[in-house]
């Protein structure tokens, strides 16, 4: 290959394209020595351009023949790293964006798309929200609601169809007055303007149920009406207590796992029997992304409090994750270790140990379980099940 022809390339193409190019044009030439040692190559204007492009009378054939191969082998493996590299710039990427669908991807699992039918969803939500009910108590909008609501918004996120960003509404606080008014109209009314209802809706798919629009749920719901709901629920003890998902301050898969150890650990402690019967399995676990739980469980603070870490085992973690760090040039060999674990504000690089992951997590359990009036987990507090608890 010419020497312009490959400057050429450069100028217009990408690194990866002119390696390419380069792994081609060695192949082609390999092929043409191997038949050359041969005594097979006929053609003799090849033979004089293999011997002028590569010196093959100064430095012989089968030197040549093993420069060619080393060269080929050194951008095979360039390319291959190129490669990982933007493989692992996409996955980065996507894991900001979609979690579920990069999990989906690394487990190889194939989800088909099914496009909801409109007419249908818009039928069977209608025959639900659209049929007046009576007996339900009123309801009145107040500010101070009102307030604990707008401060949850985000600031400068892409606006509502109404095009006022959050931070306005958060901020122009002798408008709160106004906006309570002319809700609380809508509810007393009970009519909404279409503006206000325009939106995108989600709809999350059932298993089992992907072609039936009743196999969907809403995905909207009214931050102050929803926080209505749940004090009413609540205050009339309808909430059951064994259901954390949508419990407020609840640590959900936290607080069964501990339960489950403190019992199965008085058992074995009393030699006692134990019958264990899952109710509704499959139903339990129809919203949770399996793919993301089997990684979950790998992580330190996830298992804190549960699993037993040992000092040598948190050590070895953090020696293999400086390891990492220095491999791909995070961490030079020679620097302080001790400053990596130091917070950013005391000149630190903030780097959160194992142990100090674990015993973190385990402390903040701690003070949780000794403020919950749940009869089960102060059982739990009482019986110190909690592991690596100093």
């Amino acid at each position: 290959m010419k020497l312009n022809k490959v400057i050429a390339l450069i100028r217009t193409e990408s690194i990866p394209e002119v390696n390419i190019v380069l792994r081609k044009a060695l192949r082609t030439d390999l092929g043409q020595l191997n038949r050359m040692k041969r005594n097979a190559l006929q053609s003799e204007g090849t033979v004089s351009k293999l011997e002028r492009k590569y010196r093959i009378v100064e430095k012989g054939i089968d030197v040549v023949h093993e420069e060619v191969q080393q060269r080929l082998v050194a951008i095979g493996a360039k390319l291959e790293r190129y490669d990982n590299r933007t493989e692992q710039y996409r996955q980065n990427r996507l894991f900001e964006s979609n979690q579920k669908k990069l999990f989906e991807e690394l487990d190889g699992v194939e989800r088909e798309t099914v496009v909801p039918d409109a007419e249908e969803s818009t039928r069977f939500w209608s025959d639900i929200w659209d049929k007046p009910i009576g007996g339900y108590k009123t309801t009145y909008i107040e500010v101070t609601k009102l307030k604990k609501q707008v401060r949850k918004l985000p600031n400068w996120k892409s606006p509502e169809p109404d095009g006022v960003q959050g931070y306005w509404i958060k901020n122009l606080s002798n408008l709160h007055g106004s906006i309570v008014h002319q809700l609380d109209r809508c509810l007393q009314e009970n009519h909404v303007p279409v503006w206000m209802v325009t939106g995108k809706t989600v709809l999350c798919e059932r298993i089992g149920e992907r072609k039936r629009s009743q196999g969907r749920r809403d995905g909207g719901c009214g931050g102050i009406l929803a926080e209505e709901l749940y004090e009413h629920l609540e205050q009339a003890n309808i909430l059951p207590w064994e259901q954390k998902g949508y419990r407020k301050g609840s640590r959900g898969t936290k607080d069964q796992l501990l339960i489950d150890k403190m019992t199965m650990r008085n058992c074995k402690k009393r030699l006692t029997s134990l019958a264990v019967a899952w109710i509704a399995y499959s139903k339990a676990y129809d919203k949770v992304l399996h793919t993301i739980d089997s990684r979950a469980v790998s992580i330190v603070r996830y298992g804190a409090g549960i699993i037993k870490w040992t000092k040598n085992e948190l050590e070895e973690l953090d020696r293999k994750t400086r390891e990492l760090m220095t491999i791909y040039g995070a961490h030079h060999p020679k620097a302080d270790v001790d400053r990596l674990y130091l917070n950013k504000c005391d000149g630190g690089r903030g780097l959160i140990g194992g142990e100090d992951c674990v015993q973190a997590e385990v402390n903040s359990l701690d003070k949780y379980l000794g403020a919950s009036e749940e009869n089960m987990l102060k059982e739990v507090s009482l019986s110190s099940t909690l592991e690596n608890n100093k």
